[in-house]
């Protein structure tokens, strides 16, 4: 926001700023911060213990070193206590702070360590160019890991590196699961150690190996010899099956071909049936007009009977016409003019 009362400044038409005499920058200047102490140390004056983390009004001065086109800064501090000047500076090849003057770190981690030691080695005699080259590519190879952690981080701010994971990603999803799968299959392989156990103690209960051996041979061959009576079993009865369809099917055939043989003689006897009545019609049967003279010699002389053939055999279809007109007796009239009264109908 704006002031209230903005302040108004002249500048007079003839003004030439660049008549205005600058101010000399001073090149090593002190610069006041605040901050907090990044490790936890000591004085080494009057052995007061600094906390990590406990704040500070610093002086700020940025140093002729140089790490990687990296400026190395350092901080002027003063003990609480005692009023010990206390000085720490930035380290870059370490990505920490290293302590200079007036105290000691109270501890330091073992990869903190090791980069310390690589940082400042014990020889001083100058790198040459294979060492140079080797150094450069480990810090390209850290640098780009550190690069790959903070986009992870950006992602997730839990996420830490674990080498035991798959690809070295570190997903803690990942571990988890893993642990859980192989969580599972330990207590898998309990349950079997378990089940083994029990039963070797009831196999030393009934006996042992032997007894538990001989016992299992028996059962086996017990089972062998009721699948071998069940087999024969079945093959009687696949057996008796297969005779009694062969003899339904025989007896069938029989009385189909009895039947048919019947058929045909009684086909035949009709045939001869038929045949001899044919015969007996043409041979027994008179013409009309001798029945006529017959039934008139009949009425005259009864006492005459007509006498049949003994080899033809009699019918009953001629039998019929003779008592037929037996039966009906002829007229008067009828023995004058010689027909019967069958001719009249």
């Amino acid at each position: 926001m704006s002031e209230r009362k903005g302040i108004n400044k002249y500048y007079p038409p003839d003004w030439d700023p660049s008549k205005v005499p600058k101010r000399q920058k001073i090149g090593n200047q002190d610069i006041k911060v605040r901050l907090m102490a990044p490790f936890s140390m000591r004085c080494l004056k009057c052995n007061e213990y600094i906390a990590e983390r406990r704040k500070f009004n610093a002086k700020k001065e940025i140093t002729k070193e140089m790490y990687m086109n990296f400026k190395i800064i350092r901080f002027h501090i003063t003990c609480p206590r005692c009023n010990n000047k206390i000085t720490f500076k930035t380290s870059p090849q370490t990505a920490g702070y290293v302590t200079e003057t007036g105290a000691v770190r109270n501890h330091q981690p073992k990869s903190a360590i090791h980069k310390e030691e690589e940082a400042t080695p014990k020889d001083s005699k100058p790198e040459t160019e294979d060492e140079i080259l080797e150094r450069l590519e480990r810090e390209e190879q850290e640098n780009q890991s550190y690069q790959v952690l903070k986009d992870k981080r950006k992602r997730n701010p839990f996420w830490q590196k674990q080498d035991g994971l798959k690809d070295g990603d570190g997903n803690v999803m990942e571990n988890l699961e893993k642990r859980l799968l192989q969580q599972q299959r330990e207590n898998e392989i309990n349950d079997h150690l378990e089940q083994l156990h029990a039963r070797q103690v009831h196999i030393n209960e009934h006996g042992g190996n032997e007894q538990m051996i001989n016992s299992a041979q028996r059962m086996i061959n017990s089972d062998l010899s009721t699948r071998e009576e069940q087999d024969e079993l079945a093959d009687e009865d696949a057996a008796q099956r297969a005779f009694a369809k062969f003899r339904s099917e025989k007896k069938q055939t029989v009385e189909k071909i009895e039947i048919e043989s019947s058929e045909d003689e009684d086909k035949e006897e009709s045939e001869k049936e038929e045949e001899i009545a044919d015969e007996e019609d043409e041979v027994v049967q008179p013409s009309k007009r001798e029945t006529s003279k017959a039934a008139a010699s009949t009425a005259f002389n009864p006492k005459i009977v007509l006498k049949r053939k003994k080899d033809v055999p009699v019918k009953t279809a001629v039998d019929v016409a003779p008592t037929k007109a037996l039966d009906i007796g002829p007229t008067a009239l009828s023995t004058l003019a010689g027909y019967s009264s069958d001719e009249t109908e």
